[in-house]
């Protein structure tokens, strides 16, 4: 493992990281343990509030049966003297009894309320032991969520660990210096504080970086480090990936026989036109050949030069249509300052916004897709059949023997 290998394998442990402890903080058994806490909670205040009011019905009744027990031992006294030879008189007699009247009036009305706080206090009593039920399995309910909750971070804080044991492995492999800012940059750039550098641009911003600065990344050593000069970003100069080839031998060649269908044009130097800007590319382009200015010059040359001949210009003009055919197929439209030269400043070429050295694993699918064609051309028109490949390499003719 190199020191970048290692830089990227660094960031990517903080990656998993963040997203391990974004995890952790949003465990969903989290949430259980705050609901059953939160359910616990509001049985908890409903049972307060049930007993602050049991217990005032509580003492309404103890203060009523105490004045019942007191209306009692009255009337048991009154009833002694009544009844005991201390009355001398008949309106004595009448007094005690009319008081004795009064006092069992009031007792028939207390023991009512007593009976009636009674029947008020019953129901009271079943919702509370419901209640007290219903706290004991908000208890378990606690317990067990929060079970959950602990096995769920230990699975996590066991994943951190791994991650953390991984960074470490490959921390001393990176220079100090390098660390350092690493360190510094990633409070700002997160995930993207290291980014590849493999064709024309920073791959973490979406700003392209000037023509000059571009070339300088790209003449590094592959490995390096540097900076980006519009994002500030740690750019690795890696290694560049396969260029386009295929894509662009087989694409042209099925493109422009389906489309002309011309027997006399040369698929060979279709060919040679759309891959003659490969060539400018590994040279430093673009330049004149990712221009259709240049593709269009050359089509008046040859029309041209073979006036009056018109087989030999088919023929010739395989090359300037091969190379427009690249245009399209390598997206070279896409860059404006390129495709629309001379128009947009004489400066504009030369840079290293070459989109054959830029696709990165782009660049495979659009390869793989080139065999998908090759493969599906082969069987279109043939080629299995020694004497059609023999026909081609030696006219250039591809739609010889065409299956109708």
């Amino acid at each position: 493992m190199t020191a970048m290998d290692a830089l990227f394998a660094v960031q990517d442990e903080d990656v998993i990281r963040g997203q391990l402890d974004y995890r952790r903080a949003h465990l969903s058994e989290r949430q259980d343990v705050v609901a059953a806490e939160v359910e616990r909670g509001e049985t908890v205040t409903a049972i307060a509030a049930l007993e602050l009011e049991r217990l005032e019905h509580s003492r309404r009744q103890n203060r009523l049966e105490g004045e019942v027990v007191a209306i009692e031992a009255r009337l048991a006294e009154l009833d002694k003297k009544l009844y005991g030879s201390a009355i001398t008189s008949a309106r004595e007699a009448t007094s005690l009894q009319d008081e004795i009247g009064h006092l069992r009036r009031r007792q028939d009305d207390l023991e009512g309320s007593v009976l009636e706080l009674m029947e008020v206090l019953e129901p009271m009593e079943q919702e509370l032991a419901r209640l007290a039920d219903q706290a004991s399995a908000g208890d378990a309910a606690i317990h067990a969520a929060q079970t959950s909750l602990a096995e769920a971070e230990a699975a996590v804080d066991g994943e951190l660990s791994e991650s953390a044991s991984r960074r470490e492995l490959a921390l001393p492999q990176i220079p100090a210096d390098v660390l350092t800012r690493y360190e510094g940059s990633r409070a700002s750039f997160g995930s993207s504080t290291v980014v590849r550098f493999s064709g024309s641009d920073c791959s973490g911003c979406p700003y392209s970086m000037p023509a000059v600065e571009a070339d300088r990344v790209r003449s590094l050593t592959a490995g390096t480090l540097a900076d980006c000069s519009e994002c500030g970003r740690l750019v690795v100069r890696c290694r560049g990936l396969p260029i386009v080839f295929i894509w662009f031998v087989v694409g042209s060649v099925v493109a422009v026989t389906l489309v002309f269908d011309s027997p006399s044009m040369d698929v060979r130097l279709v060919a040679l036109g759309a891959v003659l800007p490969v060539a400018e590319a590994l040279g430093g382009g673009p330049w004149l050949l990712h221009t259709p200015i240049l593709g269009v010059a050359g089509l008046a040359v040859v029309m041209l030069v073979a006036r009056g001949h018109r087989l030999v210009q088919r023929r010739w003009l395989g090359v300037p249509i091969g190379l427009l055919s690249h245009h399209v197929l390598d997206g070279t439209w896409a860059d404006t300052e390129v495709f629309w030269w001379p128009a947009t400043g004489f400066d504009a070429l030369g840079g290293s916004r070459v989109p054959e050295f830029s696709r990165g694993a782009g660049g495979l699918l659009l390869e793989a897709g080139g065999l998908l064609l090759g493969a599906w051309a082969w069987r279109r028109y043939r080629l299995a059949d020694p004497d059609r490949r023999s026909a081609l390499l030696r006219t250039g003719r591809l739609n010889a023997g065409e299956i109708t």
